[in-house]
């Protein structure tokens, strides 16, 4: 858990004051980045397991080789 941004969070909530906090853009960036490269991976492992699934009649998890 990070307490810092937990802290930095609800101490704007908490108090009165203007809370005014720089967004670091490129890190969200890079994290919508991340998020969709994992979308496609488990998009493409659905893909490649239903085949399976189907013949088997029963959802597990399918081994694949390679990247």
């Amino acid at each position: 858990m990070d307490h810092q941004l937990v802290e930095l969070v609800f101490s704007c909530v908490d108090s009165n004051q203007k809370c005014e906090h720089s967004f670091d853009w490129a890190n969200f960036s890079a994290a919508i980045i991340a998020w969709e490269d994992y979308l496609h991976k488990l998009h493409k492992e659905l893909l490649l397991s239903l085949p399976y699934w189907r013949t088997d009649g029963i959802i597990y998890i399918v081994p694949f080789e390679g990247p």
